[in-house]
Formats: C-alpha cells, structure tokens, sequence
C-alpha cells in the first residue's frame, strides 16, 4: 500500500517509480517509520522535479533530525515546503526550520517575492535548507551510520516480504469470499437452530424438531459448499504456490542481503 502510494504521487509529478523506492529508503533510514516516511517522500514528489534535488532533501531531513529530533516533524516540514513553494510566503514547520537555525522569516518571504514561478521557490526552500543542515546530516550519519544500515535493511526486508504479500492477496481474497459465500448459505440454518435451541430450553412443543433440522441444514449446507468449492479451492491453493516461489526467486538476493545486514548490526550491538 505505501508504495502504491508512492509511485502514484511520483508518477504523477513526472518522476520515477525507482526515484519513489530510493528515495522511500533513505527516509526510512533516518526516521525509521513507514507511515512518516511515505507522507514525507509524497509532499517531496510534487516540490522537486530532478532527482538532485531528491537527494538534497535526503541531506536536509538527516540534518533536522539531528539538530531536532521529533520537536520538527519531517513530514511537516516537507509539507510547508510544499505550501510554501505553492503559496509564497512560509508556513507552518518551514518557519521553524529556517528561526531556528538563525534565518529570519520575512527576510526569506522577501525572497520568496523576487521568485517568478512556484519552481523557483521550491529551488530556493531546498537549497537553503540544504546548505543550513548539511553539516549536522554529516555529524549524523557519521555518528549513527550502523542505525541507519540496519533501518535501510529493514526497509529491503519489509519491502521483500511486502512482495511475497502482493503474490498471495489475490489468493487469499478469493478463499475469504468463497468463505463468506458460505457463511450467508448458513444463516437460515442458524437461525433456526437458535429458535429451536431457545425453545428447548424453554420448553415449547416441537423445539427439538427445529432445532435437528436446524443441524441437519447447517451440516447439508457445509457439505454441499465445501463439495462444490472444492475444485476452485485445489486451483487456488495450487497457484498460490508458484506465486510465492517465483516472488521467491525475485527477491531472495534482496532477502538475504536484508537478513545478512540485520545480523552482522546485532553481532555488532551485542559485542558493546
């Protein structure tokens, strides 16, 4: 779902699809959630327009992080930016970002002003922020380099089994709606075994006689489903499995790479 997400927000601006991924990653690197890192990188589809620019708000969100933490969310940040390159006067985390490292606020509306298209701001919010930060995203990723790997791991293992996940929804879908077909063929007899279930408790003639057909229809019902759901339930289940051996083969360098890096960083966490 985040990449789908992703990939319609870049393609849409006219980047590509690979830009959406790597650019994800590096996000995630630095923030380590998916949800934060997926708005952040969506709000940056729409405010660059080349991949050098891309890499720049890369710089810049490390060296916010370091310098702020979570006092200035990234995913605001690039939002304001969004809005500010769209609107010309800044807004919201972007004014933090720029008092808080000792930019005055209407001297940069002022410059804001002299810009003649929304790309121009846009050019003017990066590389602002790019030259304010980029000594604190060196400092950061100097200093929390292993962390980093070991999230931008992560994210290659989430995305890998992301991959097998895609394979076997189709799969899946088709088991929950032959189930829930199922399920409503079962209402009339559940209703009538609840009234005869009540009634016999309660006493009233002929309840034992409800509540055995009852039975008796629930349990023909079932029967009757399951035979005939039975050749697509065989098909199913039978392709669900070259699906996921293919997706497999796909991903497995991608896995195991993955799965290598997280344990040579708990080798490494452990042995301090």
């Amino acid at each position: 779902e985040d990449m789908a997400k992703l990939e319609t927000a870049f393609k849409d601006a006219g980047h590509s699809t690979e830009a959406a991924s790597e650019v994800y990653e590096d996000f995630y690197a630095i923030l380590g959630e998916s949800d934060r890192s997926v708005e952040a990188v969506n709000h940056l589809a729409e405010l660059t327009d080349n991949t050098e620019d891309l890499t720049k708000w890369q710089t810049i969100a490390a060296g916010v992080t370091a310098k702020f933490g979570d006092s200035l969310p990234i995913e605001g940040l690039t939002e304001a930016a969004n809005e500010t390159a769209k609107v010309g006067k800044v807004t919201g985390p972007l004014a933090d970002a720029l008092n808080w490292a000792g930019i005055s606020e209407d001297e940069f509306n002022a410059k804001l002003e002299k810009c003649n298209s929304e790309q121009e701001r846009a050019t003017l919010i990066t590389e602002t922020l790019n030259t304010q930060y980029a000594d604190a995203a060196t400092k950061y990723k100097e200093l929390n380099g292993s962390i980093m790997e070991a999230q931008r791991a992560q994210s290659e293992y989430t995305d890998a089994m992301a991959g097998i996940g895609e394979a076997a929804e189709p799969v899946m879908t088709s088991l929950k709606l032959m189930g829930a077909g199922m399920l409503t063929s079962l209402t009339p007899a559940v209703d009538l075994i609840g009234e005869g279930l009540t009634g016999v408790l309660n006493g009233a003639d002929g309840a034992a006689d409800t509540l055995a057909e009852g039975l008796s229809s629930g349990l023909d019902t079932i029967v009757a489903g399951v035979s005939s759901a039975m050749p697509q339930i065989t098909s199913t289940i039978g392709s669900l499995f070259p699906a996921i051996l293919t997706m497999l083969s796909d991903n497995l360098p991608m896995l195991a790479s993955s799965l290598g890096s997280l344990a040579v960083e708990l080798v490494s966490g452990l042995s301090k």
